[in-house]
């Protein structure tokens, strides 16, 4: 028999929508079949699964030791720990750690690392877990969660924002669905911009992932509004600042190349022949795409305490090699 005690971060809720996560693995009618045989119960009461938990409560599983583990996730994780132990050996680097406390992490992520795990590659969701076995936070491999609030291409430089429990993921997340954050983005384009330009339009990402502006409606809405902060002359590119009013896969990217004012360094989007002369002579391998800044406009508590706060992620060294060039620090 398994037994799980019922935590702040999870009162109030149904008991059904706790044992979907604990047992993820697991049909929902095998779930409701375990209600019906009282075979999970709450507080040793037969239940329908509707009934809302309250702090303190205690949910028993009267299942055998491996269909708990099988539909709980443990086993794949115990096979996989070896392998994802290679891929996650680097925990957080402290000195890109913008700030932090009990509910969140704000970090600044390097180029060449992706935001989430991919089961190959390094990430920082797995390198935060790292940091948190560090620091003996310890996680209830069942019911705990963490996880990035908001998601960064692999070469994309800058903030990211760590929940470092259910609760505080969970309302970090609809602030920013609800566009209660001012998120800005640095990036430098080829080209002059004189004035703010705001673009807007439709796009849909194919089967390589990659995104074309289309007309219709049904597709993904893209909003975009560009602000040129300073222009360097000598090798025609302009620093400027991206106002994110939806948040769609490429998006930056796509719609500054729309306007033919590709970011340096984009592989996907940019001028090959450009990039190729940013990357002989300064080195950029990259695009240089730095989410800078977040403003808290409004978050629900416990992360109340955030409203109006601003951080802001330093430039990396391509940025500040090109930004010196054009004395535009």
């Amino acid at each position: 028999m398994k037994s799980i005690e019922i935590t702040k971060q999870y009162a109030g809720e149904r008991v059904d929508k706790i044992c979907f996560k604990v047992l993820k693995n697991a049909k929902k009618s095998f779930i409701f079949k375990m209600f019906r045989k009282k075979n999970i119960v709450l507080n040793d009461k037969k239940i329908k699964g509707d009934e809302r938990c309250q702090l303190g409560d205690s949910l028993q599983f009267y299942l055998a030791d491996e269909t708990f583990n099988k539909f709980s996730g443990i086993e794949s994780s115990n096979a996989k720990a070896e392998t994802k132990d290679t891929l996650t050996s680097q925990a957080l680097l402290k000195d890109r750690i913008i700030y932090e406390d009990t509910h969140v992490l704000i970090y600044s992520k390097p180029k060449d690392i992706l935001s989430q795990p991919n089961g190959k590659n390094a990430n920082v969701v797995d390198q935060y877990g790292q940091y948190a076995k560090a620091q003996g936070i310890v996680y209830d491999q069942l019911l705990d969660r963490y996880g990035v609030c908001n998601r960064l291409d692999r070469n994309t430089t800058g903030l990211l924002i760590i929940g470092k429990n259910a609760l505080a993921l969970r309302r970090m997340n609809e602030s920013i669905k609800n566009h209660q954050v001012d998120k800005r983005y640095r990036a430098l384009v080829l080209g002059r911009l004189n004035s703010s330009i705001e673009l807007k339009g439709y796009q849909k990402k194919d089967k390589n992932n990659q995104v074309t502006m289309t007309m219709d409606k049904a597709d993904d809405y893209i909003h975009t509004v560009i602000h040129p902060i300073d222009y360097c002359a000598d090798e025609d590119y302009t620093l400027v600042d991206v106002e994110l009013h939806t948040g769609k896969t490429h998006q930056i990217r796509h719609h500054l190349s729309s306007i033919h004012h590709p970011i340096i360094g984009d592989l996907k989007y940019g001028d090959n022949q450009r990039n190729t002369y940013f990357l002989k002579k300064y080195g950029i391998n990259n695009q240089l795409l730095h989410s800078y800044s977040y403003t808290f406009l409004s978050v629900d508590d416990p992360l109340a305490y955030l409203i109006d706060k601003t951080f802001i992620a330093p430039y990396p060294k391509e940025f500040r090699t090109l930004l010196g060039k054009g004395d535009l620090l």
